[in-house]
């Protein structure tokens, strides 16, 4: 009754129920309007995710890691060229091709390829190192004596490797990079 008595100060013309019937009408008809619109409109769109960044795909390291001499001939010596490639990805990489060349001691020694061809590629696993075993032949005649005296006498070679490669991302990924590398070491011979 208190209700009503407000509602009749407000419209002094309507009393009782009806004042307010008069003022909740439009209040709940406002209220289902703004309630309607608010169960009408689109939820909001969900935030993307962000594309899940594909891994760099870095260079892997190229070096000499061993020299063994493997027969002594009249004019040649044959070795076993330690050919290592060091991976430094998280994922295998295949190194389909190489051609590299090969320097002892300032002077111009050896050449070579790796793949390409019927041959299958050498795959480094992530994060790890493989080596690729080379026969390689030193004639005398045609080699720096200096090299020859240091290979006869068990000595440590100064090198310089040289080359392009090109590699694959292994796991499933079709990403290819082609790398040059130029790399200067030691390495002892041994026999």
């Amino acid at each position: 009754m208190r209700y009503a008595l407000c509602m009749t100060k407000l419209h002094p013309r309507l009393g009782g129920r009806r004042a307010t019937k008069a003022v909740l009408v439009p209040i709940l008809a406002l209220l289902a309007f703004l309630l309607a619109a608010a169960c009408a409109a689109p939820p909001p769109a969900p935030a993307a995710a962000p594309a899940a960044p594909e891994p760099q795909l870095r260079e892997p390291l190229f070096r000499v890691s061993s020299i063994r001499i493997l027969r002594d001939r009249l004019v040649t010596t044959e070795l076993l060229l330690g050919f290592e490639v060091e991976n430094p990805n998280d994922f295998p990489l295949a190194l389909e091709s190489c051609s590299w060349s090969l320097e002892a001691e300032g002077k111009p020694w050896v050449k070579g390829s790796l793949g390409g061809g019927a041959e299958e590629p050498l795959v480094a696993p992530a994060g790890a190192t493989i080596v690729r075993e080379l026969e390689v032949e030193l004639n005398f005649a045609d080699s720096d004596r200096r090299l020859f005296d240091l290979i006869a006498r068990l000595g440590s070679v100064r090198y310089r490797l040289r080359g392009e490669a090109l590699l694959s991302a292994g796991g499933g990924a079709s990403r290819t990079l082609a790398a040059r590398f130029d790399v200067e070491g030691s390495c002892a011979v041994e026999r």
